[in-house]
């Protein structure tokens, strides 16, 4: 258990989250396809257990994020009633598959995921 929590250990989990911090901050999004994509494919974690990790993280900054456009009158409350039960729907249903399917069967399906969106993503900042 203690191997688990060295410094040693941490430290590429550290540095793929500074670097799509980094990444995010200057695309304003992109923070979860990246950290997954690496926790993936690089460091060989477990598609649900990537996405546990990301989606923990992500509670804490998009709360932040979320409460400071709130606050500062930047949110379409109209939208955001349409998606919040299709976005609930989502997650939970996204989150069922990754429990109850085999790690080495969502594996592909995960990655050709990621990389399709990661290829949209820079499609997109070329076009901007």
């Amino acid at each position: 258990m203690g191997d688990l929590f060295t410094l040693d250990a941490l430290l590429p989990f550290i540095a793929i989250g500074f670097a799509a911090q980094i990444i995010d901050g200057a695309l304003g999004m992109a923070f979860g396809v990246i950290s997954s994509t690496l926790m993936v494919s690089v460091m060989g974690v477990p598609p649900a257990r990537a996405s546990a990790g990301v989606h923990l993280v992500e509670v804490f900054t998009t709360a932040a994020s979320g409460l400071s456009h709130a606050l500062h009158n930047n949110v379409d409350w109209p939208l955001f009633a349409r998606l919040v039960v299709p976005g609930v729907v989502g997650g939970v249903l996204g989150a069922y598959v990754l429990i109850n399917v085999a790690g080495d069967v969502t594996r592909p399906f995960v990655m050709s995921y990621l990389s399709l969106i990661g290829l949209y993503l820079l499609w997109k900042s070329f076009r901007a």
